[in-house]
């Protein structure tokens, strides 16, 4: 063991091996020990053989750091790993809350593909301009919190993907946030749901932000919400990395597509043929019946 010891905080990604980056592979081999949740070890098992393995359930994340911290105080180099990102969401933040200033050893934060990442890379490329992250879990966080950043999230129009959208015992919480994004965006709005992306099991698709209030999640799902700008093309999503109608007033948008998405003209004149032009010229859907 060394004088002063070592701590990686080791970020393994989705969980598929190809996309684990060889940092992470090259720490986790240095390490004399492991700490991290069983699931995720399963994953970066040809790296860590003969290792002193130490695993704690989901809910004890603080006592996984805690772990981590006492191989490290102790001279060992040890690793403490995450899925997605370490710096997301994750174990990087409680072990730099229990570190001492005092403390001599090396703490060392690689980097890895967060959900919002990987999921967008599956949907296609709905990530291009700003976007936000937002969880729904309300074990850290106020609910009254999330529900007011969403709307600041739907005010500004920003892409926001949704994390730990819905467990057990959290099932209405996503249907309250999707309301109130539909408050502030069009019906219309290009969504995507990936469900355990680049693993066994992995689903994928593209919808409206309409139809996600129909839908079932769990805690395996990331959603990510488009903006006005977020277009479809084939099975994938995009947000272009260049906006060009920034005269159109957001509100009158907004607030245009949410009171009527779609017209339905029953017309057997000229005059209707001359409304639904006039309709689909003002950006609403048109469907027309002729008599």
């Amino acid at each position: 063991m060394n004088a002063s010891g070592k701590l990686h905080l080791v970020s393994v990604g989705p969980g598929f091996a190809e996309l684990i980056p060889p940092m992470a592979q090259s720490a986790l081999r240095a390490s004399d020990a492991i700490v991290g949740y069983e699931l995720y070890l399963k994953w970066i098992a040809p790296w860590i053989e003969g290792k002193e393995i130490h695993t704690l359930p989901l809910t004890k994340e603080r006592e996984r750091a805690a772990k981590a911290i006492e191989f490290a105080r102790a001279g060992c180099v040890a690793s403490l790993v995450s899925s997605g990102d370490i710096g997301v969401y994750a174990m990087a933040s409680l072990v730099l809350e229990e570190m001492r200033e005092e403390d001599d050893f090396e703490l060392k934060i690689i980097p890895g593909i967060s959900a919002a990442n990987s999921c967008a890379s599956l949907l296609g490329s709905p990530l291009s301009h700003d976007f936000a992250t937002l969880s729904l879990s309300d074990l850290l966080c106020p609910w009254e919190w999330i529900e007011h950043r969403a709307r600041q999230l739907a005010q500004a129009d920003l892409v926001t993907a949704l994390y730990n959208v819905q467990s057990r015992t959290r099932q209405d919480g996503v249907y309250r946030i999707l309301r109130i994004l539909l408050e502030h965006k069009s019906s219309q709005t290009c969504c995507g749901v990936v469900r355990n992306a680049y693993r066994d099991g992995e689903e994928h698709y593209v919808c409206t932000l309409s139809e996600l209030l129909d839908r079932q999640f769990d805690m395996l799902t990331t959603i990510i919400v488009g903006n006005r700008f977020t277009r479809r093309k084939r099975q994938f999503i995009y947000t272009p990395r260049g906006y060009n109608s920034w005269d159109i007033p957001r509100e009158q948008e907004s607030a245009s597509a949410a009171a009527c998405p779609s017209v339905w003209v029953f017309s057997g004149t000229s005059d209707g043929n001359a409304l639904a032009s006039e309709l689909a010229g003002s950006g609403h859907d048109v469907i027309v019946s002729s008599a």
